[in-house]
């Protein structure tokens, strides 16, 4: 299969018509679609996102999302670190909701990316994606977790996936420095033999 596909600036109507032909004439099943270029702590996501969402549900896939992805500047070097203003994180909230109904009225999977403090002023561990998914109570929404991310994020990789196994939807495999696993120094076998446990397929 096709690991990804990239579509930058592409126009939605665009990007739909070349996304289900690269997955139809090569038999692929599209799992998940991440949607960029975010900004949820601000007014006026709405009307694109839910354009997008449709979209992405029309190929069977999932979306991916995260209320930002940017470099900081600057790099927030020493816990604890600074907070979003208050306005943002209810602005967040906000869209996370409307977002959360959306998907539900769509019958699609909306997954939900923990990233780090070195990309984003949110979400910089699961536990704090973990409860927003028990505040939204919605069967179409779950976490999507990266064993890179969690590697700088969480003080137990397996302990993080153990609590957080009612949630666990999408799971991306990138080892310490961003390589493929086993070119740096995660456990995977433990990680993997622990998503087994959990009932992750």
């Amino acid at each position: 299969g096709v690991e990804t596909i990239i579509f930058p600036d592409t126009p939605l109507a665009q990007w739909q018509q070349e996304f289900q032909r690269c997955a139809g004439d090569n038999g692929l099943q599209p799992v998940a679609v991440i949607v960029g270029g975010l900004a949820l702590y601000q007014p006026g996501q709405l009307p694109w996102i839910k354009e997008a969402l449709r979209a992405i549900g029309e190929t069977g896939a999932a979306a991916l999302i995260t209320p930002e992805y940017r470099a900081q500047d600057p790099l927030p070097l020493f816990p604890p670190y600074p907070a979003p203003p208050a306005a943002e994180q209810a602005q967040v909230m906000s869209n996370v909701v409307a977002i959360s109904e959306m998907v539900r009225a769509l019958h699609m999977a909306l997954w939900l990316e923990p990233i780090t403090q070195f990309e984003s002023r949110f979400w910089r561990a699961v536990d704090p994606v973990l409860t927003l998914c028990a505040v939204l109570a919605n069967p179409h929404v779950g976490l999507a977790l990266d064993f890179h991310n969690m590697n700088i994020t969480e003080r137990d990789i397996n302990e993080t996936l153990c609590k957080s196994s009612a949630w666990v939807r999408h799971i991306h495999l990138a080892d310490n420095n961003r390589r493929l696993p086993g070119h740096g120094h995660i456990d995977f076998a433990a990680g993997l033999a622990t998503l087994q446990q959990i009932g992750y397929t």
